[in-house]
């Protein structure tokens, strides 16, 4: 199988209204409901394997950081996030991947209809906030964002990152390489602008609670 290396602009990806609900705990400041619409209607476009699977997305709020919840199997089609006014579109994608993380197999199928997304199906999406970030970056340039992440900040241009990314999950579903988020942090001190190392964070199970991204 052929896999394309080049970038995917976002008109190739469905732009979703699926439908869903999208409702808001009563945790949501008035004044962030909209902000997080948006912010959540803007990021799912960079999922189109999500169409037609998910019935609805439940908002809370966190005071900061971002954080998921939903791991019960009889809820595949139910996302539940709480997102802080620092929320960006990265970290929204990051939430939804653990989403993907827990509940692959409901995806799968759709996901394999789009020539860029087979890369990252090729084999279940490992567990873990680091196997998270670069499935997130890996996706698309625009949610290469590595200013904050669990690999510290990553002084990196997106389109740089986005690559790199890739190429560690290519390593892990092609070459079968176990090793691709050491291979992964290496290239990113390799590339690093100052050539100081980054801060290697302590992984955290999924939906442990708040973290910031």
């Amino acid at each position: 199988m052929k896999l394309e290396t080049r970038q995917l602009e976002l008109t190739e990806y469905i732009k979703i209204k699926p439908r869903l609900r999208l409702k808001f705990t009563k945790s949501v400041p008035y004044s962030l409901k909209r902000i997080f619409q948006y912010l959540i209607l803007d990021t799912l476009p960079y999922f189109p394997e999500f169409k037609n699977k998910i019935k609805m997305i439940l908002v809370g709020y966190t005071v900061s950081g971002v954080a998921f919840y939903n791991q019960y199997e009889s809820e595949k089609d139910k996302i539940y996030i709480k997102l802080s006014a620092e929320a960006t579109k990265k970290s929204v994608a990051h939430e939804l991947t653990h989403h993907i993380q827990f509940f692959y197999s409901h995806f799968k199928d759709e996901a394999m209809k789009y020539s860029y997304l087979r890369l990252l199906y090729m084999k279940k999406i490992p567990h873990g906030e680091k196997a998270c970030d670069i499935y997130t970056f890996a996706r698309h340039v625009d949610l290469a964002n590595g200013r904050s992440s669990y690999f510290g900040e990553i002084k990196l241009d997106s389109k740089k990152l986005h690559e790199i990314s890739r190429e560690a999950i290519k390593k892990r579903n092609i070459e079968g390489y176990r090793q691709y988020i050491r291979w992964f942090e290496e290239k990113l001190h390799a590339h690093h602008s100052r050539g100081s190392p980054h801060t290697r964070k302590n992984e955290e199970g999924c939906g442990s609670g708040k973290r910031k991204i």
